[in-house]
């Protein structure tokens, strides 16, 4: 029988999401999801660049109308503010809040756990070689998708 390893990474994603989750609800934060700590932490990571809703959707490789409901909800929570660039008013670039700030702190820790477990019984010889197999894979879908094919 051949791996299905969409399947195995979908499995191994949820099982990662649920952690995520419980986390989060022993935080008293059960309404932060994943996709919202990694946001706040790619904004926490970069505080000295000005960054734009297109470098969310290229970081994480997420649809515009994605990005966008994502962004709108978390400036609905509080998580982080649009601000005008003063070199394009068109642009607004996206920072963080205080809120958010202390909402990706206390988050990042339990992150920083469930990366542990993640990692435990795990050579590095092994995680370097699932990296590097992670990133040919996406690197392989990634130039289909860039190229149209994957919707033929």
């Amino acid at each position: 029988m051949a791996t299905e390893i969409g399947r195995e990474i979908k499995m191994l994603s949820n099982l990662i999401i649920r952690e995520f989750q419980a986390s989060m609800a022993k935080l008293d934060l059960d309404r932060v999801t994943a996709m919202n700590i990694w946001i706040l932490g790619y904004l926490y990571n970069n505080r000295g660049r000005i960054i734009y809703q297109k470098d969310i959707e290229k970081e994480f490789n997420v649809a515009r109308s994605t990005v966008a409901g994502l962004v709108k909800l978390m400036e609905q929570k509080g998580f982080i503010g649009r601000y005008d660039v003063e070199t394009d008013a068109r642009l607004k670039s996206l920072k963080l809040t205080e809120k958010g700030e202390q909402v990706y702190t206390a988050a990042h820790m339990k992150t920083e756990e469930i990366e542990q477990r993640l990692h435990s019984g795990i050579s590095g010889d092994e995680l370097e070689a699932f990296i590097k197999t992670v990133e040919k894979m996406k690197k392989s879908l990634e130039s289909k998708c860039e190229k149209g094919e994957i919707y033929d």
